[in-house]
């Protein structure tokens, strides 16, 4: 029989014929090279580039899916991946290519190293450093080394950033943030419209303007991701002078990923709702996982926070919250919930050897839940919590296991500020 895309054929026929064409669609993926590498399946010189942004940009005039496949090698460029890129339009305006020849379209690109047994696939920093490419109306000007926005179904896989040599960008005399991969619905903040499908995993990010320093007047960031919905496993991200993964506003997953090394968070949950911060490993940072400015129904499970951390997890104006399982010790507090957090879940965590407080509450506004954690030493108190009146609902407290040496188990303070002096503690808490 002869199948083709007929009106003869009944309603349910027609509708599997579609789907089973959309699919193939979606699977006719073109390889495009970059290097001098040999891929499998082998590729045309046709399908071979110089650099990554010609690939790209080869992949958005080809109209099809593509895989932009990185052998081995330093790529010093800045790489954009939208409809239409800023390579685009410099080729246009240079009779390289006609204006009517860039499709109406959202490229769908997987960019991933290949042959890695050689050696790594590595996009560096410019020779001249890094310049904005991307404005964010909450962070300013940004530079980063891969730019991903207006956008969906990009896979990024395999590769390294260094950020390394990338200078001090600037947008005149405004400082801009050096970043290893942003993935963005747009140039401003936006409210989350639509799905923004994508993946960052396997990739290693690291040394973006590590240590920080005055002269720059910017914070670095490993990764942004804007209003979309992407999944970002199984990173290693070291040597970030500010915060390793930025999360402002969407849903994302983060899990699996080895953080190292950052000046400020390892995670900065900024109104993110729904998102999931679990099964990461951090180390050295000032704050492991910030969740705030409204973030709801983020979960946060199976984190291992190690020294040298002041803070594990904070909830900074945070609500309904789940904050499970993790563990870790700190110089400071374990887990802090501040200014204005509600209906939290504060359950089964270990943490041991807390420089103030194992978990501390001051200014929430109360109704969380802390239950079956398990403290082991700290320096001044398990648990302090805030002064409770009628202006806040009262925690659930219960069923929480003490070991070791603990100053003040449970601390009901009468101010609302921290004092972690246990040497009197009825001066600071109830009996």
């Amino acid at each position: 029989m002869n199948m083709k895309c007929k009106k003869s054929l009944g309603a349910l026929a027609t509708f599997l014929f579609v789907c089973v064409c959309a699919d193939s669609a979606q699977a006719a993926m073109v390889n495009r090279v970059v290097g001098t590498c040999t891929p499998a399946p082998l590729v045309t010189i046709k399908a071979r580039y110089a650099t990554i942004q010609d690939a790209v940009d080869g992949a958005i005039l080809g109209g099809l899916p593509s895989n932009v496949l990185v052998c081995p090698g330093i790529y010093r460029e800045q790489v954009e991946i939208a409809p239409v890129t800023a390579s685009l339009l410099r080729k246009v305006a240079a009779g390289l290519v006609q204006a009517g020849d860039i499709p109406d379209r959202e490229p769908i690109i997987t960019l991933k190293g290949i042959n890695l047994t050689v050696g790594p696939a590595v996009i560096a920093a410019p020779t001249g450093g890094l310049a904005a490419a991307f404005t964010n109306a909450t962070l300013g000007p940004i530079a980063p080394q891969l730019l991903v926005r207006e956008t969906a179904g990009v896979n990024v896989s395999n590769m390294e950033f260094d950020g390394s040599g990338g200078g001090c960008p600037r947008v005149g005399t405004v400082p801009a943030r050096a970043v290893g991969i942003v993935f963005a619905k747009g140039p401003v903040l936006e409210s989350l419209s639509e799905d923004m499908g994508g993946s960052i995993k396997f990739v290693s990010i690291h040394d973006q303007q590590y240590p920080w320093s005055a002269s720059c007047g910017a914070d670095s960031l490993g990764i942004l991701s804007v209003n979309t919905i992407i999944s970002i496993n199984d990173n290693t991200i070291t040597r970030i002078n500010d915060m390793a993964v930025y999360l402002l506003g969407g849903n994302n997953q983060a899990l699996r990923n080895n953080i190292s090394f950052c000046g400020g968070y390892g995670f900065f949950v900024d109104g993110s709702t729904g998102s999931d911060v679990s099964l990461n490993t951090l180390s050295q940072i000032f704050k492991g996982i910030n969740l705030t400015n409204g973030a709801n129904l983020v979960t946060v499970e199976l984190n291992v926070l190690t020294p040298a951390m002041t803070y594990g997890v904070v909830v900074d104006g945070g609500a309904n919250n789940s904050i499970t399982r993790n563990k870790g010790s700190f110089t400071g507090i374990g887990i802090l919930l501040d200014n204005g957090s509600s209906g939290n879940l504060v359950e089964d965590n270990q943490l041991d050897h807390c420089g103030d407080a194992c978990i501390a509450n001051r200014f929430s506004l109360g109704g969380n839940t802390i239950d079956w954690n398990d403290f082991d030493n700290s320096a001044a108190y398990g648990i302090w919590l805030r002064n409770t009146d009628d202006n806040y609902t009262i925690d659930q407290v219960y069923s929480n296991v003490f070991g070791g040496n603990i100053p003040v188990q449970i601390c009901q303070s009468t101010t609302n500020g921290l004092n972690f002096n246990p040497s009197n503690p009825t001066a600071f808490c109830r009996p």
